[in-house]
């Protein structure tokens, strides 16, 4: 009997994802050490030292590209911060202007 299993969505873009992540945890130490012991071009060392440098900053952006739900919770979390100011500055104007509200001076002086 054969039976054929399914991989859905998702666990095709977690394994691209730890494929991503995991490939580049492995690719730049291993230049770096090979880099020890051997001379290599010019561009080898460049991209070596530039997957260092991704392997530190470009892991948050690979999970933000591949998880839908990460994105949608960081964009959900700067549109609130960016409203905030505006809604802040909108509320504080409307309080104050009802708050302080001052009589006409002609109305003061009839009573």
């Amino acid at each position: 009997m054969h039976t054929t299993s399914t991989v859905s969505d998702a666990q095709k873009l977690m394994t691209i994802q730890a494929i991503f992540v995991c490939g580049e945890m492995f690719a730049a130490p291993l230049l770096h050490i090979f880099m020890l012991f051997w001379e290599f071009p010019i561009f080898v060392e460049i991209f070596a030292h530039f997957s260092w440098i991704c392997l530190h900053g470009d892991t948050p952006l690979i999970y933000f590209i591949y998880n839908k739900s990460l994105r949608q919770a960081v964009i959900e979390m700067v549109v609130s911060i960016l409203k905030f100011p505006f809604i802040f500055i909108k509320n504080s104007l409307i309080s104050k202007y009802i708050n302080n509200h001052v009589e006409p001076v002609a109305a003061i002086i009839q009573s």
